[in-house]
């Protein structure tokens, strides 16, 4: 059993043990394999992913994920549920009872927020290398954040450009990936701070702004 008070963003869950309660094969599929993890209670998103593929059955009080889609790499999605941009967007909407006692994240909510996606049918050629990963992380760890440029949020209908947009998203989701690899190796402020800077760069915001 994954103990959820022992979770938090970034941080792996415990182990617990309890007797064999003779559970589903549903239900264990659902606790095994590639999977995050979201604490149900608080007014911010905490997310993890689950510290082993193996079966875990997780606490009542998290709720479980699992990727449905290739659009978006699954260390990706992990950072942008765990950013404060994220948290602020709940917040800001209708479930986000911020600074409420006892305060819930409601799943129906939780289903609306935005994640930004590779576009379908567009073929960007090579993905980023790692070197144009390492560089682009390096950069947005320091002040050297000029070039950068947000994701327009009207994806545009020129073919050219519309390729240029999809292969700077796949950019930043890598710089993405990456921040969240460092981070559930150790946390670290600066790194954070980073991978803020480009989730709002994927959200249409500047980094001077955000």
């Amino acid at each position: 059993v994954l103990i959820d008070k022992t979770m938090g963003t970034f941080i792996w869950p415990v182990f617990g043990y309890v007797e064999d309660v003779g559970l589903s094969s549903q239900v264990r599929e659902h606790h095994t394999g590639e999977r995050f993890l979201i604490r149900k209670t608080g007014d911010r998103l905490v997310v993890t992913p689950a510290p082993i593929l193996k079966f875990a059955l997780a606490h009542q009080n998290v709720y479980v994920g699992k990727l449905i889609s290739k659009s978006i790499p699954f260390l990706t999605l992990i950072g942008i549920l765990s950013s404060r941009l994220m948290t602020e967007i709940y917040r800001a909407g209708p479930g986000g009872q911020h600074h409420r006692p006892h305060a819930q994240l409601r799943i129906h909510f939780l289903n609306q927020l935005p994640v930004i996606v590779m576009p379908d049918g567009i073929n960007i050629g090579p993905k980023p290398g790692k070197r144009e990963i390492i560089k682009t992380a390096t950069a947005l760890k320091s002040s050297d954040i000029a070039s950068f440029e947000p994701i327009p949020m009207d994806f545009p209908s020129d073919k050219t450009k519309s390729v240029e947009i999809a292969r700077k998203i796949a950019l930043y989701h890598a710089v993405c990936a990456e921040f969240t690899a460092e981070l559930l190796s150790k946390r670290d402020e600066t790194t954070i701070a980073a991978l803020d800077r480009v989730v709002r760069l994927l959200y249409g915001g500047s980094i001077e702004n955000g």
